[in-house]
């Protein structure tokens, strides 16, 4: 009985696509805090990449085909802002920034919203 009180408690506890991103924007944000150089210097190449590989990673087949509403709702702004691969990029540091404070509050609010106010085991 406790492996399957644990199986339950482990399939009603994971994360929710948001709440993995909030916690990787999070993550940038802070990263860009660290950075030793002003805020109006271009954006780091290491940071660029990073942010490169979690639009792919985040918005991959995979996840398309198992949370189609999550990647409906948030793909297309969230790699306009965040992609660095594409045209409107921000081109400073601070502008990163800015960009990556709005999606944390983005995210914060919509897993706030969604999370019930009670579980049932």
């Amino acid at each position: 009985e406790l492996e399957v009180l644990l199986t339950e408690v482990g399939s009603k506890f994971l994360p929710l696509p948001e709440e993995r991103l909030l916690s990787v924007v999070h993550t940038l944000l802070h990263r860009c805090y660290k950075y030793p150089i002003p805020t109006n210097s271009e954006v780091p190449l290491p940071l660029k990449s990073e942010l490169g590989g979690i639009c792919r990673v985040c918005f991959s087949s995979g996840t398309i085909s198992k949370h189609p509403d999550f990647v409906n709702e948030y793909m297309a702004d969230f790699e306009r802002d965040l992609n660095p691969e594409k045209e409107t990029f921000p081109d400073t540091l601070h502008k990163l920034t800015e960009k990556l404070k709005t999606w944390r509050a983005t995210f914060l609010n919509n897993v706030e919203d969604r999370l019930p106010t009670t579980l049932l085991l």
